[in-house]
């Protein structure tokens, strides 16, 4: 199969296809035909700076999240043929990852899916749209009387959250950082420019939770490593519900996968990044 292997720090002009063996099913795990997969700065984070740690064991395929089909179900329930979304659990950084023909997954974080819209668009799904509905209903516990600020609402995150709020009937508020980008938000009801973080800061130097947060005004956060079946489920039962159509900023092939990396790294493109296999 044609795969991603990353050995060392690794600029996008120099990710290029290699021949590999299809991996070998083993017990708990299955062997998934990859269709399409959502680049992430996570992997960009990866390639180009924690490929470096000793707990990466190189080479590896990068990639956290894809979309197609069961290839072979190993010892598990699935069927060959299926429709799954794949993400999170390593993959990438513990075990091989999507940027390949094929991958072999453990079947607790691979999950059936039932839907038919195409697969750049399933390839936008899994892991920003998992991140958008926990985070809003999981943790924020959004409800339609609630009015939504969105931070950074450019990002594929931010599309998603987006148009998951509404779809379900709330007010929303989003931010840019450039003036220029405030087109690009006319689904929200108030669009403003204001300084967003995307990835990079791990800790707010001097932030004090106790005189910061004001009464009545609660913080809390959402940790994207735990997919399960049923959110899985909900999140593609609300799309179908409200025919939405996932928010995509540029489809490549996975021949074109330098391009896609140099898009990444560049900033090109607005929204989720797929890449079709």
């Amino acid at each position: 199969m044609k795969a991603v292997l990353l050995r060392d720090v690794t600029p996008a002009k120099q990710v290029h296809l290699e021949e590999v063996e299809i991996p070998p099913v083993r017990n708990g795990w299955v062997l998934v035909k990859v269709k399409a997969f959502g680049m992430n700065h996570s992997e960009q984070i990866l390639r180009l700076s924690e490929i470096k740690a000793d707990y990466i064991q190189k080479p590896i395929i990068p990639g956290i999240e894809c979309v197609g089909e069961i290839a072979d179900a190993s010892d598990s329930d699935f069927k060959i043929g299926q429709k799954v979304v794949a993400l999170m659990a390593g993959m990438g950084r513990n075990f091989n990852g999507s940027y390949a023909e094929y991958a072999l997954l453990p079947t607790s974080n691979v999950f059936v899916i039932n839907s038919e819209l195409p697969w750049n668009q399933l390839g936008a799904i899994p892991e920003t749209y998992f991140t958008a509905w926990g985070s809003l209903f999981d943790s924020l516990r959004l409800s339609v009387k609630d009015t939504l600020l969105i931070r950074g609402a450019t990002s594929s995150l931010g599309y998603a959250a987006l148009q998951l709020a509404k779809a379900l009937g709330c007010k929303v508020i989003a931010t840019t950082h450039k003036k220029e980008k405030l087109p690009l938000l006319a689904a929200a009801d108030e669009a403003i420019v204001d300084t967003g973080v995307l990835g990079g800061i791990y800790a707010l130097n001097g932030f004090d939770p106790i005189k910061e947060i004001p009464n009545g005004v609660y913080l809390t956060g959402f940790f994207s490593n735990y997919p399960t079946q049923a959110a899985i489920t909900a999140i593609f039962d609300f799309i179908k519900l409200h025919q939405l159509k996932p928010a995509m900023g540029k489809s490549f092939t996975f021949a074109d996968i330098q391009e896609a990396c140099q898009a990444l790294d560049e900033g090109q493109v607005q929204g989720k990044i797929v890449v079709t296999i």
